[in-house]
């Protein structure tokens, strides 16, 4: 059973997700893409603004890839 990047845990929804993008909280969007394993319940968290699941996506990100433009859907 593979493990969750993010959490830690062998869970069976695990799964390679590839093409996740990080916002920030000015609306700033990665230049770069998230590809890797994660659970359906960090996958959900990613999408909340303040959730340690979200910091640790955006950080994820940081140290492969740069803030891009803003995010014209969500201005």
């Amino acid at each position: 059973m593979p493990a969750c990047d993010c959490c830690g845990r062998d869970k069976p929804d695990v799964k390679i997700r590839v093409g996740l993008r990080g916002v920030d909280s000015r609306g700033k969007v990665t230049a770069k893409l998230f590809h890797g394993p994660l659970c359906d319940d960090c996958l959900a968290l990613t999408g909340r603004f303040g959730s340690p699941e979200r910091r640790w996506l955006l950080r994820q990100i940081m140290q492969n890839g740069t803030v891009g433009q803003i995010s014209k859907s969500r201005r």
